[in-house]
């Protein structure tokens, strides 16, 4: 499962889309190979709009903009920073609330 997450994240990569979609794509790694993975996107996709899903928060930091969703509705938005400072949903996460 691991190789075929792998796999689909260099074939995203490898696209010369304007706009990528992930879905999960560091589920099911560990926390260096998911670090290693991020840096990666990060440094690959700084001229693409990237849409990720997550339910994962290491690596949000990088991104520009970041939506907190809960029952498919947009709760909180905004910069890691900003998200943080508000202390609402996304900032109980990061706690580990």
């Amino acid at each position: 499962m691991v190789k075929l997450r792998r796999l689909a994240i260099a074939r995203a990569l490898l696209h010369d889309a304007p706009l990528v979609l992930l879905d999960e794509p560091t589920e099911g790694l560990d926390a260096t190979t998911e670090s290693q993975i991020l840096e990666l996107l990060a440094e690959m996709m700084r001229e693409k709009t990237v849409l990720m899903v997550t339910h994962r928060l290491r690596g949000l930091s990088r991104f520009q903009q970041i939506i907190v969703m809960d029952n498919g509705q947009i709760i909180e938005q905004g910069t890691h920073a900003k998200l943080l400072a508000r202390q609402g949903r996304y900032y109980q996460f990061k706690q580990g609330l």
